[in-house]
């Protein structure tokens, strides 16, 4: 059902009756206090007769005329109809202004149209009466740019706005904390002082920025209730390392990204292409088992890596990591052509220094590499070639060839020990270490310990159960110290290693 005319306007006089009862009253409600989207008016409609007493001529008595404002159907946010301000560049008659009369904390958002080569301003007033005092004005000027004015003071912030499209315009004004946060389009553009005593009104001026013409279109009007406004601390990633590090972050809001660091080396294992920013950490391909399965692997031959010389100090326990690679393709000797390798199995190891060896040798199919090592103690200083031993078997149109040994060469060389070796020097010792340069006392003798025995030496420190008793016959040498069957030098060493000790 379609309401008369008549009857619509007492709807909107009752509703803005209502409206201005609730402002005077400075109330707080849940809902919202106010909203305005023109849509119950008729084009031509002046607003300050039709929206009374929510809306206001600056000059009683000029309702209806140069200074009202009419309802427009040339733009609309919402809807087909919105308020036209428009007027003279040097600004007005054009004055009208949304009464409200609040203190405390209030929202008060409008939207606005500024057609290209035009101009726009608003003001808010300290007094419901127009012209007692003003808290701020605003000249939206014809090339996007804008900048407030509060008490001769002006503040160009960082707000600016397109010609030609709507720009929702939101205040959070604290008559309390005297302090107003702006936002265009919903984005936080910054805090300005509000030294209002109440929030008198909004006026809509026919004014610019004095060379273009003041023409604009407000729609959508809401005005409510609203949390305090406290001095405000911006949000953002505080985190100076992080991609949006926002130096004018005071409150950190967990948004930190990190996504722009990475490494930008293309040739890099690791290589990131989303990275921006070089973090330093590439790494690059190594013959190492930290890369086992890399596709570099298939670039090189079957053997072992790293391929330069395997190196041990001498006299020192030492473990080396070494990779056995098994490539997709190898070349077969006899013919110099490549094929598929099917697997390699070793057989044999020669020319490994004494007490090396290798720990975790077996064979592997094509594609694949074996992470092994090579233990020990190494002694005999010196450069030695390793051979290892392997059957190859090869696919050669699809059927297995076994092209027999294919052995693969490794370098060793053990240094010689810079700080000394350390060890038995003793060589009638049973640990005698013919390498040792530091004798580390030691030194162990094996025999009869039991001083009742026939055979009892008190330089033996390890009992090796060969003591003699009663009518056994001894030794036909008694100088025969060791009882290897002759007097040798080793007897003579034995005698000098006791000399001086008491016997007991």
């Amino acid at each position: 059902m379609q309401l008369k005319d008549t009857e619509m306007k007492n709807f909107r006089l009752c509703r803005h009756l209502l409206f201005f009862f609730l402002l005077t009253r400075g109330g707080l409600l849940e809902a919202q206090l106010f909203t305005e989207d023109f849509e119950s008016y008729a084009v031509g409609d002046y607003i300050s007769i039709e929206g009374a007493p929510a809306w206001a001529v600056w000059v009683a008595g000029n309702e209806g005329g140069a200074m009202d404002s009419q309802i427009s159907d040339e733009a609309a946010l919402s809807g087909t109809q919105s308020m036209k301000i428009f007027g003279d560049v040097a600004g007005g008659p054009m004055d009208i202004m949304l009464v409200a009369g609040l203190t405390g904390a209030y929202e008060i958002t409008f939207n606005m149209l500024i057609p290209e080569g035009n101009a726009g301003y608003y003001n808010v007033q300290e007094n419901q009466s127009p012209g007692v005092a003003w808290a701020f004005e605003c000249n939206l000027n014809g090339n996007g740019s804008v900048n407030y004015n509060i008490d001769g003071s002006t503040y160009t912030l960082d707000a600016t706005y397109t010609p030609g499209a709507w720009l929702k315009i939101t205040h959070f004004i604290d008559t309390d904390s005297d302090l107003m946060d702006l936002y265009y389009d919903d984005v936080y553009l910054g805090q300005l002082p509000y030294d209002g005593g109440q929030i008198g009104g909004v006026n809509f001026y026919a004014a610019g920025d004095g060379i273009n013409v003041p023409t604009y279109y407000i729609d959508d009007v809401v005005v409510d209730v609203t949390d305090p406004v406290t001095v405000w601390q911006q949000e953002g990633c505080t985190d100076a390392n992080a991609c949006n590090y926002n130096p004018a972050a005071l409150v950190e809001d967990g948004s930190c990204d990190y996504s722009c660091f990475g490494c930008t080396d293309s040739s890099a294992v690791n290589f990131n292409p989303e990275a921006t920013v070089e973090d330093g950490s590439c790494s690059y391909f190594e013959t190492s088992c930290e890369f086992l399965g890399d596709e570099a692997w298939d670039d090189l031959d079957l053997g072992l890596y790293p391929a330069a010389q395997a190196l041990f100090t001498q006299g020192e326990y030492q473990e080396l990591s070494l990779v056995l690679n098994f490539p997709q393709v190898v070349v077969e000797p006899s013919s110099g052509s490549a094929f598929a390798m099917l697997s390699w199995t070793p057989t044999e190891v020669e020319g490994m220094p004494d007490a090396l060896d290798f720990v975790g040798l077996s064979g592997g199919a094509g594609g694949t590499q074996l992470c092994m090592s090579m233990e020990g103690i190494g002694w005999d200083v010196g450069i030695h070639e390793v051979v290892v031993h392997g059957d190859l078997v090869l696919s050669v149109f699809g059927n297995p060839y076994a092209v027999g040994d294919y052995p693969l060469e490794l370098t060793v060389e053990v240094l010689a020990n810079p700080d000394g070796i350390p060890g038995c020097t003793y060589a009638n010792a049973t640990n005698y270490n013919a390498f040792a340069t530091i004798d580390n006392g030691n030194c162990e003798y094996h025999g009869c310990t039991d001083p009742e025995a026939l055979n009892f030496y008190p330089f033996i420190t390890l009992d090796d159960g060969s003591c003699l008793y009663g009518d056994v016959v001894g030794p036909t040498c008694p100088s025969d110290i060791d009882q290897d069957g002759a007097v040798t030098t080793s007897d003579l060493l034995s005698l000098l290693s006791t000399f001086g000790l008491d016997c007991q």
